[in-house]
């Protein structure tokens, strides 16, 4: 997403110099954390010409005031910086209202993370942000109850398997070490990833309403 909205600014991605920093809730969420380990991975495979200016990270505890502070904070510390990645539902609001009360706009700055589309639909609508993604809620809903049919019918669902959801396509069951690699890990006890994520923008963000 961040590379789609440079690429919207005019930045390659791949060539330009690129400066970014992470801004989530804390070094102790673990979901937040694999997130950031394994874009952390991927950008130095696509994008090694990308820098990160603080790989401390920035964290704002879920709290929406501190979030609107740190926010404040990176512009200050960065003015240059061209990436924010906010995986935080709460850091990402705070990270969009900082840039807009500094008068910046997606064209100055790059947002871009997780969050509801109520969250950020006015930043949107603005200018602030140019697209920002979230799991799609109709999508989880009916992989859930695909599975709990399966499973009230007897059948037995265990970590390795591949099954075909209606109108969603492949999915598997996976070890819970794919999200935390000290995870406890059973046959017996597996989690199915989305296949897919949503993306909104300032185009689609009004079809959705959570």
């Amino acid at each position: 997403m961040a590379s789609k909205s440079l690429l919207k600014r005019g930045k390659d991605p791949t060539a330009a110099p690129i400066k970014y920093a992470w801004h989530y809730s804390q070094s102790s969420t673990s979901d937040q954390n694999s997130w950031r380990e394994a874009g952390e991975a991927y950008i130095r495979e696509a994008y090694p010409n990308w820098t990160n200016v603080k790989p401390e990270n920035y964290y704002s505890r879920q709290d929406p005031q501190l979030a609107l502070a740190m926010g404040r904070k990176v512009l200050a510390e960065h003015p240059d910086i061209d990436v924010v990645i906010c995986n935080d539902s709460t850091s990402l609001p705070g990270q969009a209202q900082a840039l807009q009360e500094a008068g910046l706009t997606a064209q100055d700055v790059t947002v871009t993370g997780f969050a509801t589309p109520k969250a950020m639909r006015e930043f949107a609508k603005a200018g602030v942000i140019d697209r920002w993604g979230l799991w799609d809620c109709q999508l989880q809903a009916a992989l859930v109850c695909h599975l709990a049919y399966r499973l009230a019918s007897g059948e037995t669902i265990k970590v390795g398997q591949v099954f075909h959801a209606p109108d969603i396509g492949l999915v598997e069951v996976m070890p819970n070490t794919v999200l935390d690699p000290q995870a406890w890990s059973s046959p017996n006890s597996g989690v199915v990833l989305l296949p897919r994520r949503l993306e909104f923008t300032a185009k689609n963000v009004d079809n959705y309403d959570y």
